[in-house]
C-alpha cells in the first residue's frame, strides 16, 4: 500500500508544521458522526457540536486572531487581513458525510467512524470528503499565524453543515456575507479536490497577496 504521504507535493518545506497534531486533529474529526439528514430533525446536532469544539479548542492562533460564527449550524471563521483595500479570499468546505449504506459495515477495513491511524492512513467516512479540507485550511492557517504572519487579504472560512443533502448551511453564509456587503478576490472550494493538489505551501501564497 502506498504511503499517504506520497500523494502531498513540497510538504517537506514546512519542517516545523507538527504532523502529528495535525493527524489527532483529523482523527478526531472522523469519529464525530456529522451525518446531516434532509430532513433535520433526525440529524444528530451534537455530533457537530463535538466536531466544533474540536475546532475551537485545537486552533488557538486561529481563534485568537479571527472570529468563529454559527450560522445555524454551519461555520464562518473570518481573520481579518492587514490591508483593507485588497478583496478578501473566500474558502469553503463541508462539515457534514453521507451515511454508511446499511449492510456494508463489513466492507469496510475500520470502521467508517473509528479515525483509526493505520498503515500510513487515516481510516474513516470524512478523510476524502471532506474533513480533509476543512482541518488541512485551518492547519495552514494557524501554522501561518504561529509564526507571526498577519495575512494581507482577509480570509473566510466557510464551512457547511448540509452540503450532502440540501446545502441551507452554505446558503445562509453566502447570504450573510452578502448582507455584510462582501467581495472576494479569491474563491477556493471543494471542486479543488478533483483538480489539483494545493498544497500549503500555494495555500500561504494566495493568502499573502
Amino acid at each position: 500500500m502506498k504511503p499517504v504521504a506520497e500523494y502531498y507535493a513540497r510538504e517537506d518545506l514546512f519542517p516545523d508544521l507538527d504532523i502529528n497534531q495535525a493527524v489527532d486533529h483529523l482523527s478526531a474529526a472522523i469519529r464525530c458522526k456529522t451525518v446531516n439528514n434532509a430532513d433535520h430533525s433526525r440529524t444528530d446536532f451534537r455530533e457537530f457540536d463535538r466536531l466544533q469544539s474540536i475546532i475551537r479548542e485545537g486552533f488557538p492562533m486561529v481563534m485568537a486572531h479571527g472570529s468563529f460564527e454559527l450560522i445555524g449550524h454551519a461555520v464562518l471563521i473570518t481573520i481579518p487581513g492587514s490591508d483593507p483595500a485588497l478583496l478578501p479570499c473566500l474558502y469553503m468546505s463541508h462539515q457534514d458525510v453521507v451515511p454508511v449504506v446499511s449492510g456494508t459495515e463489513k466492507d469496510w477495513v475500520y470502521d467508517a467512524f473509528s479515525g483509526a491511524v493505520a498503515d500510513g492512513y487515516i481510516w474513516g467516512r470524512g478523510t476524502l470528503d471532506i474533513k480533509n479540507m476543512v482541518f488541512g485550511l485551518l492547519e495552514a492557517a494557524e501554522y501561518l499565524l504561529s509564526l507571526g504572519r498577519q495575512f494581507r487579504r482577509t480570509a473566510y472560512l466557510a464551512f457547511g453543515d448540509d452540503e450532502e443533502t440540501l446545502n441551507e448551511g452554505a446558503l445562509a453564509i453566502s447570504k450573510t456575507l452578502q448582507s455584510r456587503g462582501s467581495v472576494w478576490n479569491l474563491f477556493w472550494m471543494k471542486a479543488a479536490e478533483k483538480s489539483k493538489k494545493v498544497p500549503l505551501s500555494e495555500l500561504r501564497a494566495s493568502a499573502f497577496r
